[in-house]
């Protein structure tokens, strides 16, 4: 751990954040992309049980 990790733990944890959103913005993109071709969503979506007694 260096002096600026040491002296600033708030900061250094945003910058960590700031990098890995900035990394990882790429596959997001593709991963959007894919998702919209298909017409898929990251929404859930609600799934009825019907072994359930509904009585």
């Amino acid at each position: 751990m260096n002096d600026f990790e040491k002296e600033h733990p708030l900061m250094n944890e945003v910058t960590r954040t700031i990098n890995q959103l900035y990394t990882n913005k790429k596959e997001e993109e593709t991963l959007q992309a894919l998702l919209k071709h298909k017409g898929a969503s990251k929404k859930p979506v609600g799934v009825s049980n019907a072994n359930v007694d509904q009585g």
